[in-house]
């Protein structure tokens, strides 16, 4: 660091050192990726002023005193974050304490009255905790108990004697509900404030935090804003964020009061230029600061807050185009402390530092920081012109999003390796910067929003969910996809608004078998609650859709297909008749008892309005009916589907229209679908194919079904997320369409089994999820041969070798005899098995699905012959296929009962036109308005009921064969053979990266195309870890018969040999076994010899000669002395530890005495 030199004219007072870090962006361009970099000017150099300053206390002026007034809400409506706002307060008085400054601390309470909380340092923890919320909310009394303190307290004080500034906080819920005057009596309180404040000089400052989603930013904005000296802050806490948050946000305000206060800050002025040693009499301005304040020029002004000792610190960012080794900038620093000026120069030689990454990463942040910041002045100036043109919301949009595709170069991954000084001030910048980002965005997002809702007359712009996410990326994300919607949006709501729709096209001109179609189709799809019918509804351009009930966990702005579909309602409502009943329900209970927000669980009902059977809706969706009815839909499609899943009309995404295909997978998944219900699906199904075309969403169905039909399943990355999803595309895709894909019978096959094998191995993940490893391979060895004999059976039945060999050569002929001739009667057990009701058992609180599965833990034998034969099946294979097919049908999800149901929907729906093309089917459909002919209804019936009443896994996989592969139906043991491979598969590989690992080494995983040989590698694996097992319990086994020997034998110098170093497999249970010492002979030399590694012998004349034993000596932790006290007593501890240090004393002199002959042999 460079020591200061004060120039002959600087009257001193202060110490100050500065050091200036230089950096090369020639290859690292400020960014973690160079390639991506805007900086390809290579003599520019990012770096960091770094400034140290110690102000005697004596220069300072006489600390300020702070009048600190909190008004805080407690209306009946603040109940839920009552307790958090009560630990609040007692926090603040614990931070009022502890801070140096004189704090005046009023604490108001507020509700149809305000009144002043009368505490002292004694009572003030049982007065606060006394207060209960009640009654409704008043600003007027609020904001006039305010002034009434300014008022009082200021009116002690004589002009020009004033040491006292004041904050106030305003802490609340929700807004203004009672009759008082309460904007007469805000206008009051900012005319006291602006008194006070001339005749005082005193400053008065405003800052403000709303709990939940009632509060209203705008209100607490503009207090914020409007009151006082400069604006203050605004703060938003939910109260699910937990009691630590509403505390770090509260002790924000406090420290941002106190920093603001005039009580110890002095104004800092910075003046840089660079010179060389050459050229020190000709300015020549290279240096520029490069901060949010202060970015392109080479002078800056702060406010410094020394600490009580008067030291403080800081850094800033600067730039320069130019560095050389003899390179010298003068500082100059001015420093206003009161009335006082002081001023001193000083010469700093800048230092150049090598570029790594952490150097690269904290330049970039540090140049994208101040973008940011530069982004937000021009934000808020436009914010406050109030008309914000599209070209520049545009452009703003573009940096932003350029900001934050900058900020993800940035690895978190790579940052956790810095240095922690260096990691922590990197994960704050980028921190920092991403939050700012986030506010630029939610501006902008706030701009577009009132141009939409000014553009369209939407109602669904008012029921907006604005959700404070607890995941702040995922906060983000929403953010990213309200701005990237909002022009297309935007163009979508104009389109809609220009929209006319023409009725009499629709009545004029018609047969009379059209008709009674139409007549028919206005009384199917009419709104229960407008009575009105969809040709009613669309002279105003609303349209028809149907109601219902599901909960939206967070993930969802992430994953739409993780929507859970409650119940679906063959209820048809209007969308403004929705709208309107939702906002209504809003109003009165609140967005999560309405929509349900995105609360999950059994017990999270949410309710906008009940159904034609009671049932509750809190959602809505569009249906096609015919091309007029769909044009006012097509153009609030996105507001739809984006409500449908983020309760957002702004933040679409183009996977969230897999939402729908889940509604329609779900729909068709069910039993007993009724005559009106298939009138909803096949309708939904139209629209969805309207919906993939009008989003040109059917390359993407495609290449789903591809990676699931060709692709192996147990590549993760490459399979769709949900398979109701995948089999809802085969509704809507033509035969054209699906002719890559599915060519043959084997191909259809190969689909629906390879959507039960997804589905099962996802099972298996919940199933084995606990379980140990060696019960795991007990299973598959009971799905791969059959019986699997424990070790007291295995003993019992095969009590020698020879008895075994005969056993296994005389069952051999007979078994596989019996196979061939009921194979076919083996798998009808399968096929007759009925599913029952697991009562689930609970160990620990978790589901024991090993008692469930009936595993039973091998014998683990070598050269087992009773496991060769794997290829003969057995009634023992059956029973362990249903045990765990009956698991599936009860605890898997999807499982194989709904797929069951998807599979006859598709293969009925596809079948309604003799070529099974959809499009012919949806021709028919349209020409009726929507409404499907009975000869449909009839027909979907039919197929639905095709097929055993069972399920399971081997029902499904007949019906597949029956259904898909009636030229070429495969066999009984082939089948059989698919679930037993299906199974061992899933139960392998239901972990994602093992299940990956399995591809990418080239494992085969095809179970369709020869099931035996997936088999074969999974036994493979059982075998090898088998082998595993029995060669650790050999070498455990040899090493424990080695220890016992060693133990008993009379020669301490046989016991050394067996001693393993530290850190063997066994070295913990050679420590056990040592601690019985005094049981085994020569007991207690062992153990010293053991603990001190070393082993001492004596000659025939006396002389002691001492060995080191193994490289290392045990260090036992506390833990282990504890264990030692605990077995033999303090005191004989105590004489082993002598002992042991006897020895290493003797084993250390002995060496030293060899180093010492050594020496002087050499001289």
């Amino acid at each position: 660091m460079n020591k200061i030199e004060v120039s002959s004219e600087s009257p001193g007072g202060f110490d100050f050192e500065a050091t200036i870090d230089l950096f090369d962006n020639s290859n690292s361009a400020s960014s973690p990726d160079s390639s991506n970099s805007p900086n390809n000017n290579k003599s520019i150099y990012d770096g960091v002023l770094k400034t140290n300053l110690l102000v005697p206390m004596n220069q300072a002026e006489k600390k300020r005193k702070l009048l600190l007034i909190v008004l805080v809400d407690k209306s009946r409506s603040i109940q839920t974050a009552w307790f958090q706002i009560q630990s609040t307060l007692l926090n603040l008085f614990t931070i009022i304490s502890n801070t140096d400054q004189e704090v005046i601390a009023e604490i108001l309470f507020f509700n149809n009255i305000c009144f002043r909380l009368a505490y002292t340092p004694d009572n003030y923890r049982d007065l606060i905790l006394a207060e209960k919320p009640n009654g409704k909310t008043c600003f007027a009394a609020a904001f006039d108990s305010v002034s009434d303190v300014i008022r009082q307290y200021y009116g002690k004080i004589k002009v020009g004697e004033c040491d006292t500034d004041t904050a106030i906080v305003l802490l609340t819920d929700g807004s203004h509900t009672t009759v008082r005057d309460h904007k007469n009596a805000f206008h009051n309180l900012r005319n006291l404030a602006e008194d006070t404040i001339s005749k005082h000089k005193c400053q008065i400052n405003a800052h403000t935090m709303g709990f939940t989603a009632n509060s209203r930013f705008n209100d607490l904005d503009g207090i914020r804003k409007l009151i006082g000296t400069k604006r203050g802050i605004y703060q938003y806490c939910e109260s699910s964020e937990g009691t630590l948050a509403l505390k770090e946000k509260l002790t924000f305000i406090l420290k941002h009061a106190l920093s603001n206060s005039t009580s110890n800050a002095m104004d800092y002025f910075l003046d840089i230029t660079m010179k060389t040693k050459d050229s020190l009499g000709e300015a020549s301005i290279n240096v520029l600061f490069n901060d949010k304040d202060s970015v392109g020029v080479n002078n800056k002004s702060q406010k410094l807050l020394p600490d009580a000792n008067g030291y403080c610190e800081s850094s800033v960012a600067i730039t320069s185009n130019v560095y050389q080794k003899d390179l010298q900038v003068l500082l100059q620093v001015k420093l206003k402390c009161g009335e006082k000026e002081l001023v001193k120069l000083i010469e700093v030689q800048p230092s150049l530092k090598t570029v790594g990454k952490e150097t690269i990463y904290y330049s970039g942040l540090m140049r994208l920081t101040n973008q940011t910041n530069i982004m937000f002045d021009t934000i808020k100036k436009v914010s406050e012109s109030k008309n914000p043109s599209d070209m520049l919301k545009e452009d703003l949009l573009k940096e932003i999003l350029t900001i934050q595709r900058e900020l993800s170069n940035y690895d978190n991954l790579q940052i956790m390796k810095f240095s922690p000084k260096v990691r922590s001030e990197v994960v704050e910048l980028k921190k920092n910067c991403q939050e700012l980002a986030t506010q630029l965005l939610d501006i902008i997002n706030s701009w577009n929003r009132s141009s939409w809702t000014s553009t369209t007359s939407a109602r669904v712009a008012d029921i907006t969910y604005q959700y404070m996410f607890k995941n702040t990326g995922r906060q983000r994300r929403i953010n990213l996809k309200v701005a990237r919607n909002s022009n297309s949006i935007n163009k979508d709501s104009a389109n809609f608004k220009q929209l006319e729709v023409d009725i009499d096209k629709l009545e004029d001109d018609l047969t009379e078998e059209q008709t009674k179609s139409l007549e028919s189709s206005k009384q199917l799809f009419s709104c229960v609650l407008s009575m009105c019918d969809w040709v009613e509804v669309l002279e105003d351009k609303d349209c028809m859709g149907f109601g219902l009930s599901v909960q939206r966990p967070e993930v969802v702005i992430d994953d739409p297909t993780q929507l859970r579909i409650v119940e679906v309602s063959s209820t048809f409502l209007a969308k403004s008749s929705i709208e309107d009943a939702i906002a209504l329900a809003v109003e009165v209970h609140g967005q999560e008892k309405t929509t349900g927000g995105f609360e999950v669980g059994q017990n999270k009902t949410s309710v906008a309005v009940r159904g034609r059977g009671r049932e509750p809706i809190n959602s809505w969706l569009p249906l096609y009916l015919n091309k007029e009815h769909w044009k006012p839909i097509k153009y609030q499609l996105k507001n739809i589907i984006a409500y449908f899943v983020t309760l957002d009309p702004m933040a679409f995404s183009f996977d969230q229209i897999n939402a729908l295909f889940l509604v329609c997978g779900t729909l068709i998944s069910k039993d007993d679908i009724g005559e009106r219900q298939l009138q909803l699906i096949i309708q939904f199904i139209r629209t969805l194919r309207e919906v993939a075309l009008h989003f040109n969403f059917i390359p993407k169905m495609l290449q789903q079904l591809n990676a699931i039909l060709n692709s192996s399943i147990y590549l993760v990355s490459e399979q769709p997320k949900n398979l109701y999803v995948l089999i809802s595309y085969l509704l809507v895709l033509s035969n054209q369409e699906l002719e890559s894909l599915f060519k043959t019978e084997q191909d259809w096959f190969r689909f629906w089994q390879h959507v039960l094998e997804s589905a099962l191995r996802r099972g298996c993940y919940a199933f084995f999820a606990n379980m140990e490893q060696n019960k795991i391979d007990s299973y598959l060895s009971q799905v791969i041969f059959g019986k699997v004999l424990t070790e007291q059976e295995y003993n019992i039945q095969y009590p020698d070798q020879d008895t075994l060999d005969q056993k296994v050569i005389t069952n051999g002929d007979e078994q596989q005899e019996k196979q061939v001739l009921n194979d076919s009667q083996l798998f009808d057990l399968v096929l007759t098995y009925k599913s029952t009701l697991i009562n689930a058992p609970l160990v620990d609180g978790t589901i024991d699905y090993g008692s469930l599965l009936n595993i039973k833990q091998m014998h683990k034998t070598p050269n087992d012959k009773t496991r060769e034969n794997h290829t003969v099946l057995n009634k023992d294979h059956i029973d362990t296929i249903n045990t765990i097919s009956n698991l599936f049908e009860s605890k898997g999800y999807p499982n194989s009962n709904t797929l069951l149901n998807c599979m006859k929907f598709v293969k009925a729906f596809r079948s309604l036109d003799k070529d099974q093309d959809v499009l012919t089917t949806f021709n028919v459909i349209d020409d009726k308005y929507g409404v499907p002919p009975i000869e449909f209804i009839d027909s979907i019936k039919q197929g639905l009921n095709v097929a055993s009443n069972n399920s399971g896994l081997g029902v499904y996989l007949n019906t597949v064969n029956q259904l898909y592969c009636s030229s070429a139906p495969k066999g009984a043991t082939e089948l059989l053979n698919i679930i037993r491979a299906m199974i061992v598969q899933g139960a392998s590989y239901r972990i994602n990266k093992h299940a990956s690992h399995a591809v990418n080494s080239g494992i085969f995983t095809d179970t369709a195309a020869d099931p035996i040989q997936c088999i074969n590698v999974i036994l493979d694996n059982v075998n090898h870890r088998l082998e595993e097992y029995l060669t650790k319990v050999r070498v455990a086994l040899m090493f424990s018969a080695q220890t016992s020997n060693a133990l008993k034998s009379g020669s301490v110098y046989e016991f050394t040999h067996s001693i393993p170093h530290v850190g063997h497999l066994h070295f913990i249970s050679f420590v056990k076994s040592m601690m019985s010492f005094e049981k085994i002979p020569f007991g207690e030399e062992k153990m010293v010899v053991f603990l001190s590694n070393v082993y001492i012998t004596q000659d025939d004349q006396g002389q002691l000669s001492a060995i080191q034993i193994k490289n290392m000596q045990w260090k036992y932790s506390k833990r282990y002395r504890a264990m030692f006290v605990h077995r033999f007593l303090e005191s004989t501890v105590k004489y082993l530890e002598q002992r042991v240090l006897n020895y290493q004393y003797i084993y250390e002199n002995q060496q030293s005495q060899k180093l010492t002959l050594l020496d002087d042999d050499d001289n």
